[in-house]
């Protein structure tokens, strides 16, 4: 009997050598609790909304009011990953109103060092290879943008639009030595679309930036999570 347990303690660890470890360092569901609650610290009018919809309703999203006289941030900092083999960050996102293919729109979140060195993400509306972007960031401030992917549709329905089904999800994915990748399950009509780039200039992580932005729509997150496989 000791055999075979041994045996099988044997066989557990050569698969975990062989999968990896996957550890969530977070998640954050906005109807769970109000930002300092779940670690957020906010700049400028981020507030928790329940837009009461009768059908698909999404629940309480973070959101930043449409047409601002101000930006803001929701900063999220958690314990710092060092070049990990595998790291995810995966969130839904959309918007509280407006026009499916609202070329305007777009959000906007940051993946940064403690320094506030790291990567922006930028999401659009509309169908064009355009709509979907990534920046450098140093000292917390983004540098020049640069076009990803092919001309894929990125059209998503407000919340209050009345054929609303659910908020958009996108996961962003690094590997080690600075290779990510980016899907979203709702582009291209739902059918899903993928884009890649690397870049491996910031390799160390311990803080998720949501931007909110001058805008005509108002711009809503939830279920922000991030896991790595060390």
């Amino acid at each position: 009997m000791r055999r075979i347990i041994s045996m099988m303690m044997v066989v557990v660890v050569l698969c975990l050598v062989r999968v990896g470890f996957s550890e969530v360092i977070f998640k954050s569901n906005f109807g769970q609790g109000d930002f300092a609650e779940l670690g957020w610290k906010v700049e400028g009018p981020w507030q928790i909304k329940d837009y009461k919809i009768k059908q698909n309703n999404p629940g309480p999203v973070a959101n930043f009011p449409a047409n601002t006289q101000e930006e803001g941030k929701l900063i999220k900092v958690f314990e710092e990953v060092n070049d990990p083999k595998v790291l995810k960050l995966s969130f839904d996102y959309g918007w509280g109103w407006g026009a499916e293919d609202q070329g305007a729109d777009a959000v906007l979140l940051m993946l940064l060092d403690k320094e506030g060195n790291g990567y922006c993400f930028i999401i659009g509306r509309y169908k064009g290879n355009w709509c979907l972007k990534w920046a450098k960031v140093t000292n917390n401030v983004k540098g020049d943008e640069v076009w990803i992917g092919d001309d894929i549709n990125f059209n998503l329905k407000s919340i209050m639009d009345p054929s609303f089904e659910k908020l958009g999800y996108v996961e962003i994915t690094r590997e080690k030595g600075g290779k990510w990748k980016i899907y979203g399950k709702n582009w291209n009509n739902w059918q899903g679309g993928t884009a890649e780039f690397t870049d491996n200039t910031t390799k160390t992580f311990s803080q998720i930036v949501l931007l909110g932005t001058k805008n005509f729509d108002e711009q809503v997150f939830n279920n922000i999570q991030l896991e790595v496989e060390k």
